[in-house]
């Protein structure tokens, strides 16, 4: 077969793995995270800002919190090929450990779970785009048009998950199609 080699917009990865037509590309990084908090809320990364107790509150309100966390480390892996001169797929998974945390985790073997951020299939065609999966919704900020690609998002770098003064942003499952 005389089959010409798939060409990916973006600049090579040296850490990719071509197999067959698909680009597979992993990612990630590794947190180690320092949290004073002058009040115990007994959270992880994200500040759950509903349950601040207050100063004259016993013992939360009495108590400071200070702790390390790998939470914020992420796994990530971008799968993209291009079937076609005018169409090209995308297929993305991002997970972090920073979902639910039970209360002993402090105290025994620190075991965070792991959560989804992100999972989607995005389609391409000429002007068209499907989006389907987990991703960031259109309500948050982008630095490039409407993409979905976390390198897109503008959510800003901050050391709590749950604290952006302003940024109104959604990361859930849709469906989506448009027109560019």
């Amino acid at each position: 077969q005389n089959r010409r080699p798939i060409n990916i917009v973006g600049p090579e990865n040296p850490l990719s793995i071509k197999i067959g037509g698909a680009t597979f590309t992993p990612g990630g990084f590794v947190d180690l995270t320092g949290i004073f908090r002058s009040r115990d809320v007994g959270s992880g990364l994200g500040t759950n800002f509903t349950i601040l107790p207050y100063a004259n509150s016993l013992p939360l309100g009495q108590l400071s919190e200070f702790r390390f966390t790998g939470q914020g480390s992420r796994l990530s892996l971008k799968v993209e090929a291009k079937p076609s001169d005018s169409t090209a797929v995308t297929g993305y998974f991002e997970s972090d450990f920073n979902g639910f945390e039970p209360a002993n985790s402090n105290i025994s073997t620190k075991s965070d779970t792991f959560r989804l951020r992100l999972a989607f299939l995005q389609i391409r065609h000429g002007k068209w785009e499907l989006v389907t999966g987990q991703t960031w919704s259109f309500l948050t900020p982008t630095r490039d048009g409407l993409s979905p690609n976390p390198e897109n998002i503008f959510t800003a770098l901050r050391l709590d998950t749950s604290y952006l003064a302003g940024l109104i942003y959604s990361r859930q499952p849709e469906i989506r199609l448009v027109y560019h």
